[in-house]
């Protein structure tokens, strides 16, 4: 996603430039308007300071039904591990 937004604003930085024909001003106030729109669009995202985050397919699908919290330890965050008590080992050293 990043890569591409970078290829785009690439292509897209040489024709605002060319805009400066409709007044001096003119590739400022855009640029400017396009930093505004971003600003208030980031807005509207999720706190993630001291959250544990999702790792995998299963974990977003764990969330999306429903479930609120999504703890460290928990069976949707350590299928890597299997064993039940490497689950409770993990969720130990966590909180310690």
């Amino acid at each position: 996603m990043c890569s591409m937004s970078s290829r785009i604003g690439g292509i897209l930085a040489p024709q605002l430039i060319g805009l400066s024909t409709f007044g001096k001003s003119f590739p400022l106030l855009i640029a400017g308007l396009v930093s505004v729109m971003a600003g208030i669009l980031v807005v509207n995202l999720p706190e993630t300071l001291n959250r544990q985050l999702p790792e995998t397919l299963e974990d977003i699908q764990f969330l999306k039904d429903g479930n609120k919290s999504f703890k460290l330890g928990s069976k949707q965050s350590c299928k890597q591990w299997g064993d039940k008590d490497e689950r409770i080992k993990l969720l130990d050293d966590s909180q310690s």
